[in-house]
């Protein structure tokens, strides 16, 4: 089942790592990431994966308890604001 995380993350020392370190440890395949600055010492990062409903709650846990993160919530893909999912244009 596809899912989407949205996390808010204090701008610390490899706040970024220890976030990614809890994916990698626990075996999520992380499909896709992207990450905006909100404010100078927050960012907005949404991560798509695919896991079981259990498991999706058990990964909640496991990033609300870094100390690096003030909110987590799964949410769906019409939350997400649309410049997130803009493609990156590359000129030929």
């Amino acid at each position: 089942m596809k899912n989407t995380v949205q996390i808010l993350l204090e701008n610390r020392e490899d706040g970024l790592g220890r976030l990614i370190g809890v994916f990698r440890r626990r075996g999520y395949q992380i499909e896709n990431l992207s990450m905006t600055v909100d404010h100078k010492d927050l960012t907005r990062i949404i991560v798509g994966l695919s896991c079981s409903p259990l498991a999706l709650q058990q990964l909640v846990q496991y990033i609300g308890k870094l100390i690096d993160v003030v909110a987590v919530e799964v949410v769906d893909d019409h939350t997400v604001p649309a410049e997130i999912y803009m493609p990156v244009h590359q000129s030929a």
